[in-house]
């Protein structure tokens, strides 16, 4: 015995019992909210992959719905326009990817420009003036195209270089 009245034989078996009591007590207390977490992260990681690809589309969509919108307004051609799709592009980005809104920017400029040129090319079309209905389609376009491609480019870039993980 020692002066306390305890047998220190009795600590070597108690410790051990109580830490291993005191870890079980933890994990059992913390196992949920880790596990909660970790689900609630990987969830997260799976809606933004899903909002990145949506964007994506969004972007083809824009491009394919423009060139409807084209066909419609400067040629006269009979089609069910859906929805414009950049507004959603631009609700997607704002919540998920605020880094890509300047270049939503540069495609919503470049898409009224066209959109103008698209009006006179109809106001031509209702005059008459048929052989005028192309004047300034080259340039207007080209701009428009090259400002889609560099804003779709950088959306791809930045995925590859987060190899995915967006």
């Amino acid at each position: 015995m020692s002066a306390t009245g305890t047998d220190p034989s009795i600590w070597s078996v108690l410790l051990p019992v109580l830490v291993g009591g005191g870890l079980t007590l933890l994990g059992v207390a913390l196992g949920p909210a880790i596990t909660q977490w970790l689900e609630s992260r990987s969830a997260s990681q799976t809606t933004r992959i899903q909002r990145f690809e949506e964007l994506l589309s969004l972007l083809q969509q824009h491009d394919d719905w423009l060139t409807m919108m084209r066909l419609v307004q400067a040629y006269g051609e009979k089609h069910d326009l859906p929805p414009e799709p950049l507004p959603k592009a631009f609700a997607i980005s704002a919540i998920f990817f605020p880094e890509f809104l300047p270049d939503l920017r540069k495609i919503d400029s470049a898409t009224r420009a066209y959109s103008l040129w698209m009006a006179r090319a109809a106001q031509r079309r209702l005059e008459g003036k048929i052989s005028e209905i192309n004047d300034g389609f080259d340039a207007i376009y080209l701009s428009y195209a090259k400002t889609h491609q560099d804003a779709r480019d950088r959306v791809i870039g930045h995925a590859v270089s987060q190899k995915g993980k967006v």
